[in-house]
């Protein structure tokens, strides 16, 4: 009987704290913006034709941003005085077989312009790779032409600038920045998870107190995910009135409404943190 009203007294001093001390679960969230030391520029080249007719000069993409339409003759006859007609938008050109020079501008041509670029930019073969090629989708009947993508991986802004100024625009299919580094990206990341957990603790603190209660010590620590990298930059396709030499416009790259040449630094890498904290809570 004694041990029953022991055991009783006991639960009776220990129901009451279990009661007044509870949970509440919250979330944390911080956001870091970091300014990147390696960026990885992608750039498609893409072969086109050259037209000379009668002194004209005409680019022809063969895709569809193309606005030159051909007879089939032109591709069909081998005759130098056979006739033949093309359409540049509303306007019909008409001659001989003989009168114009259809002139491939080939990949190893487009590769060598890459290559000459990126020198005056000051970066080596080292700098440049090969991520992806292929032949390019067939257009209004055209020759199959041959596409290639590269990985260039620049350090400074400069090299950015000095690298797209130096580089025919002709042959340009897409132009993006793909992957971007910092060496020192540990420490971000642990600064990020650290702001995220303030974050948590604060909203848990006021939270609690207005039920007048006083937040104790976490119980529990969730990563919510790995960090998510953002970068404000998108890939955008080129038009073909994008790849003449004298442009450099916000359509060869959106950057946040920048052009490319108003670019004196990176675009930023920007990541954002989550957790969920688990802390004690206890109420009078």
């Amino acid at each position: 009987m004694k041990k029953t009203f022991l055991i009783a007294l006991m639960l009776s001093a220990f129901i009451p704290s279990l009661v007044a001390q509870n949970t509440i679960l919250v979330s944390g969230k911080a956001e870091l913006s970091i300014v990147p030391d390696e960026v990885h520029l992608l750039l498609t080249e893409k072969e086109y034709h050259q037209i000379d007719f009668k002194g004209k000069i005409f680019v022809d993409y063969g895709d569809y941003s193309s606005n030159i339409v051909f007879d089939q003759s032109l591709f069909d006859s081998t005759l130098p005085d056979a006739k033949f007609q093309f359409k540049v938008g509303d306007k019909v050109y008409e001659g001989k077989k003989k009168d114009i020079k259809y002139t491939l501008v080939d990949i190893a041509t487009l590769e060598d312009r890459v290559i000459r670029a990126a020198d005056k930019a000051g970066l080596s073969k080292d700098d440049i790779n090969i991520s992806e090629l292929g032949d390019y989708w067939r257009w209004r009947n055209a020759p199959y032409l041959v596409s290639k993508q590269y990985d260039i991986k620049l350090t400074e802004p400069a090299q950015l600038t000095k690298f797209i100024s130096a580089l025919d625009k002709q042959g340009v299919a897409l132009m993006s920045f793909g992957e971007m580094k910092n060496k020192e990206m540990d420490q971000y990341d642990r600064k990020g998870r650290v702001q995220a957990l303030g974050d948590a603790r604060e909203k848990a603190a006021y939270m609690v107190q207005t039920y007048n209660g006083t937040l104790g010590e976490p119980q529990q620590i969730v990563d919510g995910n790995m960090p998510v990298m953002t970068t404000v930059v998108q890939p955008r396709m080129l038009k073909s009135a994008a790849m003449m030499n004298d442009m450099v416009t916000e359509e060869a790259m959106d950057a946040g409404g920048a052009s490319l040449e108003s670019l004196n630094t990176f675009p930023l890498i920007k990541k954002t943190y989550n957790v969920s904290v688990i802390f004690t809570a206890i109420y009078k």
